[in-house]
């Protein structure tokens, strides 16, 4: 109906719709039905204000929230923007109030198929495995169909999701159908950042090349590091093979001594022992004399003394390891040469045990090298595969290790029906391909307004309205986190320091202390905006103030920290102005 009735009744429907939007079923089956759509349209040409008002609160319904039913289009942003220039006080906190929670709103399509998996474990006795995939995100869940007895699963199935908080993450995990239940293989999960680079076409390329150079990257480190193991190797081997041969020939030469000993006359070895002694006795005594130094000659003869004695000792002692050693023994030759066989075979034997010691030593460095290495190849195929779309590794729900199963050709079970053939264990694998689509981008379409909207939002700020002035600072400091230039547009608009140092000042207003609070710290970021802040000393007092009024709050100690980054941004600013000069 049309007049004065017709508004009162599209005004009581709308907020008959907010209410009935809170429950998500419902807002959806209201969207279904066009009601969403017939809203706008009543926002666009209704010139009633209680009308708008109760438009903008069912729409605010439908569209915020972790379920969202419908989301706004470019157009419909910026009509909010626009109501901010109306002169209806109610229509403009509305609306403020709509932008100031939009602005952290994401409005996201997610298109993801399903395409296939490999590598997953055997998880039935006489079986493979009956897997099936389920997805959850903003409080959405999907399914897959099961697929029978198989380790390398094709599905090729897709499914959408809204998204309408980046913060969520999109958690993917593999289940084995049973008939008594399901049991949990592993999961993914991806965060939005990460959908968005893989839902881009060219943001898929560029990281599909940064998988490659970083696949690259560890497995020349890893060869690196298998070389250098490998050396240490080698040089620990060397250790043991030089020490047996060190000790290999200790044995020999002493076996062969004992030979010589017993198979020469110990006479003759006496008297050679004498004769060598005297030899060298008359030699150094020669020497003493030439020097013609009386001193040096009796020390020579002192010498020469010592070692004729030491001989005659020595020879004794030859006769008596002779008599020793050929004790019992009926032919001495032929010991001698036994002797000098077992010198040769126990350094033999040394050298042999040495060698085996160093090939145990040098095959544990090339398990170490040979885990490395593979680990790396691992990665390295991990990083290849994610080129192609898949997901490696899952990680199993036995504190987050990384799922492995079985690759390979199956060509039967065994007799406790554990799969046999030509297999190997080899990280689990899920296929996807994702479109990551921006439906709108509010903060973008709120900063195409910035020349008019800003100056606008100035006015609305010097009212003394506190609900107003928190969603106005919230919508800013929105902007701010999303769009860096606009810190330094925000920071252009005339008196805007002052504005936001009367806010602060307002008693009982906490919601528009914090919101305020907040986009100054933002507004701090900006270099050119630092000395701004500080030239507006009333801010910086109200800051202070805020401080002391919320004592042993969070409040409180986000105002203390702001303060000191402040104050070495301004220090360091002017250190570098006075430079300058």
């Amino acid at each position: 109906p049309g007049g004065e009735h017709g508004a009162r009744v599209r005004s009581a429907c709308a907020w008959i719709i907010k209410g009935c939007a809170e429950d998500i079923q419902h807002a959806d089956a209201l969207v279904a039905r066009g009601v969403f759509t017939t809203l706008k349209v009543i926002l666009y040409t209704s010139n009633n204000t209680e009308v708008k008002v109760a438009v903008l609160e069912a729409l605010g319904q439908m569209m915020l929230g972790s379920e969202t039913a419908a989301s706004p289009d470019d157009d419909l942003v910026r009509e909010f923007c626009r109501l901010l220039c109306s002169p209806e006080a109610r229509i403009y906190t509305s609306a403020a109030k709509l932008l100031g929670r939009m602005i952290y709103q994401d409005y996201v399509k997610l298109h993801v198929v399903l395409h296939e998996g490999k590598n997953l474990p055997q998880s039935d006795n006489w079986g493979l495995c009956d897997p099936f995939v389920r997805m959850n995100i903003n409080g959405q869940e999907w399914q897959s169909a099961v697929q029978r007895n198989t380790l390398e699963p094709v599905w090729e199935e897709e499914v959408q999701f809204s998204i309408s908080d980046k913060s969520e993450e999109l958690n993917i995990e593999l289940y084995d159908w049973d008939l008594s239940g399901e049991d949990f293989l592993g999961t993914i999960k991806l965060s939005c950042e990460t959908l968005a680079e893989l839902g881009d076409e060219t943001s898929r390329r560029l990281w599909a090349m940064k998988q490659a150079d970083e696949a690259n990257t560890e497995m020349g480190r890893a060869s690196e590091e298998v070389a250098t193991i490998m050396a240490e190797g080698k040089a620990a081997a060397k250790v043991v093979t030089d020490e047996a041969a060190a000790k290999a020939d200790a044995c020999r030469d002493e076996l062969l001594e004992e030979a010589r000993l017993i198979s020469t006359d110990p006479k003759e070895e006496s008297q050679r022992i004498l004769a060598e002694a005297a030899a060298l006795a008359e030699q150094t005594r020669a020497e003493g004399k030439a020097t013609g130094e009386r001193l040096l000659e009796y020390r020579a003869d002192l010498e020469a003394d010592r070692i004729k004695k030491a001989a005659k000792k020595r020879a004794v002692e030859v006769q008596q390891i002779w008599k020793k050693k050929t004790a019992g023994i009926e032919d001495v030759q032929e010991r001698a040469a036994v002797l000098q066989r077992q010198a040769e075979s126990k350094s033999q034997h040394i050298r042999e045990e040495g060698q085996k010691e160093a090939d145990k030593v040098m095959k544990g460095f090339m398990q170490k090298a040979g885990v490395l290495h593979k680990q790396a190849t691992l990665k390295h195929m991990s990083k290849t595969d994610a080129m192609k779309g898949w997901y490696v590794p899952l990680e199993d729900d036995e504190g987050g290790a990384q799922l492995m199963g079985v690759a390979g050709k199956v060509t039967g079970f065994d007799d406790r029906g554990k799969l046999m053939g030509n297999l190997e264990i080899l990280p689990a694998g899920l296929r996807f391909s994702f479109n990551y689509n921006v439906t709108v981008s509010v903060d973008d379409i709120v900063y195409e307004q910035h020349a008019w909207l800003f100056p606008r939002v100035a006015e609305l700020l010097a009212l003394e309205q506190p609900a107003l002035s928190a969603s106005l600072c919230r919508l800013m400091h929105g902007l701010c986190e999303d769009i860096e230039e606009s810190r330094q547009a925000i920071g252009a608009i005339p008196g805007i320091y002052g504005l936001l140092a009367a806010v602060l000042r307002r008693p009982n207003a906490y919601r528009s202390h914090i919101e305020a609070f907040t986009l100054v710290a933002l507004l701090a970021k900006d270099q050119d905006n630092v000395m701004a802040i500080n030239s507006e000393p009333g801010l910086v007092q109200a800051i202070k103030a805020l401080k002391g009024r919320w004592k042993e709050t969070e409040v409180s100690e986000s105002c203390a920290s702001m303060l000191a980054r402040f104050d070495k941004q301004v220090t360091r600013l002017k250190r570098a102005e006075d430079k300058a000069r």
